[in-house]
């Protein structure tokens, strides 16, 4: 240690850079560790975009089937019958009952005729939109049922 005018000032011997840690040390480094970054951003965008685009609970949209409501519309209480055509056979099919201020009601399986078609009555205990979605097993990887048809109806 040596002292001088402007105070005590230490002296290791080592002339040139300080660094602390491990830099990299060649421009080739760096860029090689921007491209991997960027790579590694694109790719959990991608995964989180497909996350978003299945998203709903079902392998893929609205299937060949479809249903209807008859009447159009009910009251609270009032029976409506359910049609929907186009259901597959020989595998499972339940229905889905959801309204967003009562819970959700499970149906199945249901007994799908020869024809793909099935039929029931129903009465829902209170007002809005009531979607019926008639799913079945998932037929590729996503393990998400198959959403085979859904329809709405508005209960007043």
């Amino acid at each position: 240690m040596r002292f001088g005018s402007e105070g005590p000032r230490f002296d290791s011997g080592f002339q040139g850079r300080r660094e602390i840690g491990r830099p990299f040390e060649d421009r080739h480094q760096i860029a090689a560790m921007k491209h991997f970054i960027f790579a590694l951003t694109v790719a959990f965008g991608a995964v989180a975009l497909t996350a978003v685009a299945l998203g709903g609970g079902y392998s893929h949209g609205n299937g060949s089937g479809s249903c209807a409501f008859t009447p159009s519309t009910a009251l609270v209480g009032q029976s409506f019958t359910v049609d929907a055509v186009g259901l597959p056979t020989g595998v499972e099919v339940d229905l889905i009952v959801t309204n967003y201020e009562a819970p959700t009601h499970s149906y199945g399986p249901l007994a799908v005729n020869s024809d793909g078609t099935w039929s029931g009555t129903f009465a829902e205990p209170n007002d809005g939109w009531w979607n019926f979605d008639f799913v079945s097993p998932s037929t590729n990887s996503t393990r998400l049922p198959n959403q085979d048809a859904a329809c709405k109806i508005r209960i007043r």
